[in-house]
């Protein structure tokens, strides 16, 4: 999916979502940025719980996934990271 609709339809489901619980469940971290609460599971099991912010900044499964979604390229090659 291009990003152009990737950010309608998460424009749209935030939109549907207004007062109500929602359970996204995605590969693509960055996509939870949006959500107010985040639940990491490791094996079936809680290993993480907060906001995309708190999270992002933790040592943790979290952290080590958006790392690796945001210095991997979409062929799953590593790129340099700035400095």
């Amino acid at each position: 999916m291009d990003p152009r609709a990737e950010y309608r339809i998460f424009q749209r489901l935030r939109d549907l979502a207004r007062d109500r619980a929602v359970l996204l469940v995605t590969h693509r971290i960055t996509n939870v940025a949006i959500a107010d609460r985040i639940v990491v599971l490791d094996d079936g099991k809680i290993v993480q719980e907060g906001t995309y912010a708190q999270l992002s900044q933790q040592p943790g499964l979290f952290q080590q996934l958006l790392s690796y979604q945001i210095t991997s390229e979409p062929d799953g090659e590593k790129r340099e990271t700035p400095a």
